[in-house]
C-alpha cells in the first residue's frame, strides 16, 4: 500500500537522482508502479512511468536536448514509412527537429490481437555480442552477464527494458554517441482532503533538467465524472428495419433527430490529487570501447610476484619467464562459471577457465598449490584475472616440476591424472563386464555430464570439502551400481544386503580379499553425509582409516590421495572381475 506524503507527491526522490550513477538505465518503459483501489472512489492511488529513449550522435546532443515528450509517438508502434517523396524511411531511424538517432529498442503492435511485443536494436546484441535467454540478453563472453533485461506485468505485456550502463556506454563510445533519455512519471491518489499539501492551484516546477507540476481535481465518488456533463444524441429517422439491402443517403436535417440532456453528479465529492514530472537526460558513453571497438583498458589489478610481497600489474608480467602461485580454491571458482573446462595434461599440469578460449596452462606442485606462467596472467580476459588476482598468494614451494618441464624443456610429463585415471577406470568396468557378463555395472545417470567439474582434487581444499568430494563420488560412483545386476551374480545373498556389501561377497567368491578391496569405498559412502550432518568424531575416524587418507598430513593434497586410493579399488575390482570365473557364483 502506498504511504501519502507531501515527498512522495512532490517528487523529490526523482527530481535529484540520475540515470547517468545507475547501473540500470531503462531504453524503454510504460507501466504502473503501483496501482491500489478502484479510480473512482477515495483510497485509489497509482504510480506510472515512462521512458522513451534515442541514440544520437555526439555532435547532435544539443538539439537532442531541446526534445520534449511529446516528440516521441510510439502509439502505433514503430515500422518503416514513406515519405511525401516517396523516400523510404527504415523503422530503427528517428528524424525530427533537427535530431537525428537510431532507437535502441522498437515496439511493434499487433491490433487484431490487442498486444505488443519489443525489440532490442540488432546492432546493440551483435554489437556487444548478446544472445537472448527468455526475456534476457546475456553476454555468453563474459561468462553470461545479463545485459538487457525485459519485464512483463501480470498479463504479460512488455512494459520496461532495462540495459546495463557499463555495456551500454561502451557501444556509445564505440558509436561516438550519447542517448538522450526523457522520462514521464506521475502520481496520483484520491482522498477526502490533503491537507499535507500547500498546493494553491497549480504547482509549477522547472529546471533545465525537469518540469514537474501539481495540481488538485474535483471529482464525485463513484460517478467517475469532474463535474456536471452534458450529452448530445444524433440518430437516424429513416430507418426501415423491412429492407433486406437498406441503401440511405447522407444525412440531413429531413432524416436525422438530436436531443441533449444533462448529467449531474449524484456521489460525494472528494479530490484527486496528481502530481507530474518530465525529465530529460544525456547518457555520456564510456571513455573506452573494449568490448565493441577493442579498445585497450589498463587494469588495475596487482600480483604478487616474490617472497617479499611485492606486486606488480598484469601488464608487466611478460617481462621475464616466471611463474606465479594461487590457492586451489580458484580452480573452483572457475569451475562456477557456466562454460568452465577442466582438462588433464598429466598427473599435475592441465588446463582450466572459465571457457575453452579462455583457458590457460597450470601446474599443482609439490604441497598443492597452482602454478601459472605469469605471461598468462597478463594476456588474460580483465574478468578472468579478476578471479586469479583473489586467490593470488606468496610463493611457497617450488613450482610445480611438471609444469616447468613442459613450459621450460618442451617435454611434457609422460603420468596421468588421478581425476583421468578414475574416469578410465570406470568406463572400462562398464565394457568388462559389458562384454562378459553382458550387462554394465552401472547404471547411466544423467549426472554423468559434467562430471569433470565435480570429482577432482582442488574440491578438498578444506575438510568439509574432502567431505564434499566423497558425496560427489558417492553419487557418480557408488549409488550408481546396478544392485538388479549384481543380484544376478550370487542369488543367495540376504536380499538386505546392500549394494556394497553384496559386491564385497562376489568378489571374496572370486577368491580375492574383498573386504580390503572396498574398504575405500565403504570409507567414502560413510562420509558423504558428513559435510551436511555431524557424526560421532569416533565414526569419522573410522570411515578416514577406511579410504586412507590422513587429512592432517596430506593437506591440499588429500583429495589427490583419495581418488588414487579410489583408482586402486575400481582396478582391483576390474582384476577380480576380468580373470574370476562367474560360472561359480550361479551355482
Amino acid at each position: 500500500m502506498t504511504i501519502l506524503s507531501k515527498d512522495w507527491f512532490e517528487m523529490n526522490d526523482l527530481k535529484k537522482h540520475t540515470f547517468n550513477n545507475k547501473v540500470w538505465i531503462p531504453l524503454y518503459s510504460e507501466h504502473k508502479i503501483s496501482d491500489n483501489g478502484d479510480i473512482r472512489y477515495k483510497g485509489f492511488s497509482e504510480e506510472y512511468v515512462g521512458s522513451h529513449s534515442l541514440i544520437v550522435p555526439n555532435e547532435n546532443r544539443n538539439n537532442a536536448l531541446k526534445l520534449e515528450w511529446m516528440d516521441f509517438n510510439n502509439s502505433r508502434g514503430h515500422k518503416p514509412s514513406i515519405g511525401e517523396d516517396d523516400s523510404f524511411h527504415s523503422a530503427v531511424h528517428y528524424d525530427w527537429r533537427d535530431v537525428r538517432g537510431i532507437y535502441p529498442v522498437l515496439v511493434q503492435y499487433f491490433e487484431i490481437e490487442r498486444g505488443m511485443d519489443v525489440h532490442i536494436n540488432q546492432d546493440i546484441v551483435l554489437g556487444l555480442q548478446l544472445k537472448r535467454d527468455r526475456d534476457s540478453w546475456v553476454c555468453p563472453k563474459e561468462d553470461y552477464t545479463e545485459v538487457i533485461r525485459l519485464k512483463r506485468d501480470t498479463e504479460g505485456k512488455p512494459v520496461l527494458v532495462e540495459i546495463r550502463a557499463e555495456f551500454l556506454k561502451d557501444y556509445l563510445c564505440a558509436a561516438a554517441s550519447g542517448l538522450i533519455l526523457l522520462t514521464y512519471q506521475s502520481r496520483q491518489a484520491i482522498e477526502e482532503s490533503f491537507d499535507f499539501l500547500n498546493w494553491e492551484e497549480e504547482k509549477v516546477e522547472k529546471t533545465n533538467d525537469f518540469r514537474w507540476t501539481g495540481r488538485f481535481l474535483k471529482v464525485y465518488e463513484g460517478d467517475g465524472i469532474f463535474s456536471n456533463a452534458t450529452v448530445f444524441h444524433v440518430g437516424r429517422t429513416d430507418t426501415d428495419y423491412s429492407e433486406d439491402i437498406p441503401v440511405y443517403n447522407f444525412p440531413s436535417e429531413e432524416n436525422t433527430k438530436s436531443e441533449t440532456w444533462k448529467i449531474e453528479p449524484k456521489g460525494k465529492e472528494i479530490v484527486r490529487a496528481m502530481s507530474e514530472i518530465w525529465k530529460k537526460e544525456w547518457i555520456e558513453s564510456a571513455q573506452k570501447s573494449s568490448r565493441l571497438r577493442g579498445d585497450e583498458v589498463i587494469s588495475n589489478l596487482e600480483f604478487i610476484v616474490d617472497n617479499e610481497g611485492k606486486t606488480e600489474k598484469s601488464e608487466t608480467l611478460s617481462s621475464s619467464s616466471r611463474w606465479l602461485w594461487f590457492h586451489l580454491n580458484v580452480i573452483n571458482d572457475l569451475l562456477k562459471k557456466p562454460s568452465a573446462v577442466l582438462n588433464w595434461y598429466s598427473e599435475n599440469t592441465g588446463n582450466v577457465g572459465g571457457a575453452w578460449n579462455r583457458s590457460v596452462h597450470f601446474g599443482v606442485n609439490s604441497i598443492g598449490l597452482v602454478n601459472i606462467y605469469a605471461k598468462d596472467i597478463g594476456n588474460m580476459e580483465e574478468i578472468d584475472k579478476k578471479v586469479w588476482a583473489r586467490h593470488n598468494i606468496s610463493p611457497e614451494g617450488p613450482p610445480s616440476a611438471e609444469l616447468l618441464s613442459s613450459q621450460m624443456q618442451a617435454r611434457p610429463a609422460n603420468t596421468d591424472s588421478p581425476e583421468q585415471v578414475f574416469l578410465s577406470l570406470v568406463e572400462d568396468l562398464q565394457n568388462l563386464t559389458k562384454s562378459k557378463l553382458g550387462h554394465e555395472l552401472f547404471r547411466e545417470h544423467s549426472f554423468e555430464e559434467g562430471i569433470d567439474k565435480r570429482i577432482h582434487r582442488f574440491q578438498a581444499t578444506s575438510l568439509e570439502g574432502f567431505f564434499l568430494l566423497c558425496k560427489e563420488i558417492t553419487r557418480f560412483l557408488i549409488e550408481r551400481i546396478d544392485m538388479d545386476f549384481l543380484k544376478t551374480l550370487k542369488k543367495e545373498i540376504n536380499k538386505e544386503t546392500g549394494t556394497l556389501k553384496r559386491l564385497e561377497h562376489i568378489l571374496v567368491d572370486l577368491g580375492y580379499d574383498g573386504r580390503n578391496i572396498m574398504g575405500v569405498l565403504v570409507g567414502v559412502y560413510d562420509l558423504r553425509l558428513t559435510d551436511a550432518h555431524l557424526p560421532s568424531a569416533e565414526k569419522t575416524k573410522v570411515a578416514m582409516t577406511l579410504v586412507g587418507v590422513d587429512y592432517d598430513k596430506e593437506g591440499l593434497n588429500s583429495g589427490k590421495e583419495l581418488i588414487k586410493n579410489i583408482n586402486y579399488s575400481l582396478a582391483a575390482i576390474g582384476h577380480a572381475f576380468y580373470h574370476g570365473d562367474f560360472s561359480k557364483l550361479t551355482k
